[in-house]
């Protein structure tokens, strides 16, 4: 089923109730959070892929202000825009240059086209709804590519640390649980398989896959 049509089904769902839970020692919460699952199957990191040179933010980044930079990543590579007005709406403007964001899109639309010169449909801020068991889990995927017979995950992040400290950085953050859950997700709705899964770090200029050991 293509994309398009499992979300206007699930949309259109009526049954979206869980079942009643059983009452047991411990319970468990209805809803799950997938960002802050462990991946459930092993997996690999492969090297991470250059998209061309490391892009240095502006000036210091405090904690403050790390969510609004991955917004702002997020929309642009989604939607677009003006990157000076995206930058300023932010708070950004002593953070992240402009450019950047042009750049990062650039980037990326290259390396998708490089990989797949065939016509693809790209699908931004996919928003996802499945079951697990007696729990429900959300999320959204900030990239899909579909053709006809498979599907591929990309995951934007906004660390700004460099290439040989991304695996580390994945392996801390639960990314690898987060998106299996989402290709998992993205199967049941679409019986089409996830052929590759990618965390893509525009800062650092990389693209990682992640490759889960098949069950």
């Amino acid at each position: 089923m293509p994309l398009s049509a499992a979300w206007e089904a699930a949309s259109t769902a009526q049954n979206l109730d869980l079942p009643a839970m059983v009452e047991t020692g411990t319970k468990e919460p209805l809803r799950v959070n997938p960002s802050r699952q462990p991946a459930p199957v092993v997996y690999q990191l492969s090297i991470p892929e250059r998209l061309g040179q490391h892009q240095p933010l502006k000036g210091h980044l405090p904690a403050s202000l790390e969510s609004a930079l991955g917004n702002a990543f997020h929309q642009y590579l989604a939607f677009g825009g003006k990157p000076e007005a995206l930058v300023q709406a932010y708070g950004l403007a002593n953070t992240l240059f402009p450019e950047t964001l042009q750049t990062s899109a650039e980037r990326l639309d290259h390396w998708i086209r490089s990989r797949w010169p065939e016509d693809i449909t790209r699908h931004a801020e996919l928003p996802l709804q499945w079951r697990m068991e007696n729990r429900l889990m959300r999320g959204i995927a900030d990239m899909v590519l579909e053709s006809e017979e498979a599907l591929w995950l990309i995951d934007h992040k906004s660390f700004p640390g460099s290439q040989n400290q991304l695996a580390e950085h994945i392996s801390e953050k639960a990314y690898p649980g987060q998106l299996w859950y989402y290709k998992e997700a993205l199967e049941a709705a679409t019986g089409k398989p996830v052929r590759g899964v990618f965390r893509h770090f525009p800062l650092s200029a990389a693209m990682v896959e992640i490759q889960y050991e098949k069950q």
